[in-house]
């Protein structure tokens, strides 16, 4: 998650700066290549799975839309954090 928090600030600043080359490389580091340990799947819920893959396939097709500019990264963006609030209202990690 700090690694997409980073790719958000990434196209966030890339996005102020009209650098759609920023915006590609932020978005393109939370993509699917990103997406969790097959090793731990097994250890989270089907719909935690679920919507982590959305938002990984999200943070790609923003990746490859960066050349539409700064207003069309920052809507996608938009959409994409929409998942990321779903995830942290629906599941918290606490530790034993």
């Amino acid at each position: 998650m700090r690694m997409m928090l980073g790719s958000v600030h990434g196209v966030i600043d890339g996005a102020a700066r009209s650098d759609t080359s920023a915006i590609r490389v932020a978005a393109a580091a939370s993509g699917m290549a990103m997406a969790a340990d097959p090793a731990l799947e097994h250890m989270l819920p089907k719909a935690f799975l679920q919507l982590g893959m959305a938002t990984h396939g999200a943070f790609d097709s923003l990746a490859a839309n960066a050349s539409g500019g700064p207003s069309v990264a920052i809507k996608r963006l938009a959409g994409l954090t929409s998942t990321c609030v779903a995830c942290h209202a629906a599941y918290r990690l606490e530790l034993k």
